[in-house]
């Protein structure tokens, strides 16, 4: 996201600022890419010195969590836009542990509805921080700016689908973490268990933890005709070359869903669990979903409509005509409500409106006061152990 935005402002002849730690894996990878823009290192510059490079800046943050260093803008105290990128990051700024801080995270929320100083990526997240506001006569407005992606050229479909005619090859995009790895097995285990017309289905796991879905899909034991590829070490083009010429089916969820419907390859929109995928978990293509949500928490009662057999049949029949209309109404939802070059506009608009200031946030988040952070955990933990 900060990556994509950072490299479509420059495009424009424009240098984003950011603010963090130079061995973060955005800086390298901005940095090799050749992207231009100004960094700020929070371990090299005193306040005075920050105070003065953020001076007439608005400066974009996206959590509380002290490991952000958002205190080392107390002294400097810039104007500030937080983005809601999670839905309830806002819900739970002054949360730690069992202690919760409730008076004080409602009392963030009015500044920032005063002040019209917070974005929220989807419809949840200003859902969610919207009730803390119950019972005040101010509204948190429902400004959004959704997860940015470049508009590519859209995949020829019919001749990618022509050229791996009789296999269905599903890719799927996730880091190793459990959240993303039973989502993946769930899509395996319904496929195995589908009782439909037995055809080559080949998973291409694309991942940089590939020993760890070894280790956790070890025990599946799947049919002849079904078998999992991985692709390590695919970014950027050699990526995106990977999905144009050997997928025609993705499963995703979050900025990896939108990497494949933005080339036109019919996109399954996956949800995430914590604890195992519900047995009757049905599914949906991106363009089905609501409020820019590009995956929450898997439960059985959502509103997602179809079971296995009905992603899987348009394929296995090769009806070119479904699947077209398939490629074209998820490129679309890309286009129509992610399109960077959009998104980016609509950020320093945002950004030209905000009047928070940085001071006001941080003596409203107490976690990032050093002090009151450690006396709350260590009551947290007493009181844990009684």
């Amino acid at each position: 996201m900060i990556i994509n935005l950072t490299s479509e402002i420059a495009v424009q002849g424009k240098l984003a600022t950011i603010v963090g730690f130079k061995d973060c894996i955005i800086i390298r990878t901005l940095l090799n890419r050749g992207v231009d823009f100004i960094f700020l290192d929070f371990r090299s510059l005193s306040n005075k010195e920050l105070a003065l490079h953020l001076k007439n800046k608005v400066v974009v943050f996206t959590s509380f969590s002290p490991r952000l260093a958002l205190y080392r803008l107390y002294y400097a105290n810039p104007i500030v836009l937080y983005w809601n990128v999670f839905p309830t990051r806002l819900k739970t700024a002054n949360k730690l542990g069992s202690i919760d801080i409730t008076f004080l995270t409602k009392r963030l929320v009015k500044y920032l509805a005063v002040k019209n100083g917070t974005v929220f990526m989807e419809y949840k997240g200003w859902k969610v921080s919207s009730s803390i506001l119950n019972g005040e006569d101010i509204l948190l407005e429902s400004n959004y700016l959704p997860i940015p992606v470049k508009i590519k050229e859209k995949t020829n479909f019919q001749k990618v689908t022509s050229q791996i005619k009789g296999t269905i090859n599903i890719s799927y995009v996730g880091r190793g973490s459990d959240w993303k790895v039973k989502p993946f097995i769930k899509v395996i285990e319904d496929i195995n268990e589908w009782k439909g017309p037995k055809t080559k289905i080949v998973f291409h796991l694309i991942t940089q933890d590939v020993e760890t879905y070894k280790r956790k899909l070890d025990s599946l034991r799947l049919r002849p005709e079904i078998c999992i590829v991985y692709q390590e070490n695919l970014s950027g083009e050699s990526y995106e070359t990977y999905m144009r010429n050997n997928i025609n089916l993705h499963v995703a969820m979050g900025t990896s869903a939108l990497d494949g419907a933005a080339l036109g390859i019919p996109t399954i929109l996956i949800d995430y669990t914590m604890t195992a995928m519900p047995k009757n978990y049905r599914y949906k293509w991106i363009f089905e979903t609501k409020g820019y949500d590009l995956g929450g928490e898997a439960n059985a009662e959502a509103s997602n409509r179809h079971v296995i057999s009905d992603i899987l049949l348009p394929f296995i029949e090769d009806d070119m005509l479904t699947l077209k209309k398939l490629s074209s109404k998820c490129y679309n939802y890309v286009k129509d409500n992610h399109d960077l070059a959009i998104i980016s506009n609509s950020l320093i608009s945002y950004a030209e409106q905000t009047s928070c200031r940085a001071r006001t946030i941080v003596n409203h988040t107490a976690v990032n006061y050093l002090g009151i952070r450690n006396l709350l955990l260590l009551y947290s933990s007493y009181k844990n152990r009684r």
